[in-house]
């Protein structure tokens, strides 16, 4: 048999089995339940981009995590590999230098430094209940190779003419944007 939970919540399933004996006649009865406690996996929302893959950051940087768990049970963040977290593995590693990759306080608030490499987040929600549950988190911190920004203005006013202007890499261009 299988079960699919649909939500969070208890629930309890009867099992009643009866057995006709062949040789005497009699009807045997078994009963039994079991009891289910659904509950909601721990999960990040916020950044909207984190899809249980890794976070990817710039040097000097800094975001939010948070999940679903925030307001109905005590969350706490780590980095994995500092005397917090109670790891014994250095996770945190820089690829330049001894400098921790990201830094992360009790709101959640994850920051990136000078150092280039990788990190992984602890996220440990225990509710009242007594669920513990710890979500890792990965961070890539990488320079930016690219930014791009656009900015559309009218000709005119009251034109229906706009040019969009972006900066390449190599000096201003100014083009033409056909309306829609």
């Amino acid at each position: 048999m299988r079960v699919v939970a649909l939500k969070p919540g208890r629930v309890t399933i009867h099992l009643n089995v009866m057995m006709k004996a062949t040789k005497y006649g009699s009807v045997v009865d078994f009963s039994d339940h079991l009891d289910l406690e659904i509950f909601e996996e721990l999960r990040v929302v916020k950044p909207l981009h984190y899809k249980a893959s890794t976070l990817l950051v710039a040097p000097f940087t800094h975001t939010y995590l948070r999940t679903n768990k925030d307001s109905v049970s005590e969350v706490k963040y780590s980095v994995m590999g500092s005397p917090e977290a109670g790891w014994s593995i250095t996770q945190n590693t820089a690829l330049t230098s001894n400098t921790p990759v990201v830094t992360v306080n009790r709101a959640g608030l994850v920051m990136s430094h000078g150092a280039l490499g990788s990190a992984t987040v602890l996220v440990n929600s225990v509710e009242e209940f007594g669920l513990r549950q710890t979500l890792p988190v990965n961070i890539e911190v990488k320079p930016v190779s690219l930014y791009n920004a656009e900015r559309e203005d009218q000709a005119a006013p009251g034109s229906q003419q706009s040019y969009l202007c972006s900066p390449p890499r190599h000096g201003p261009r100014l083009g033409r944007h056909i309306p829609r």
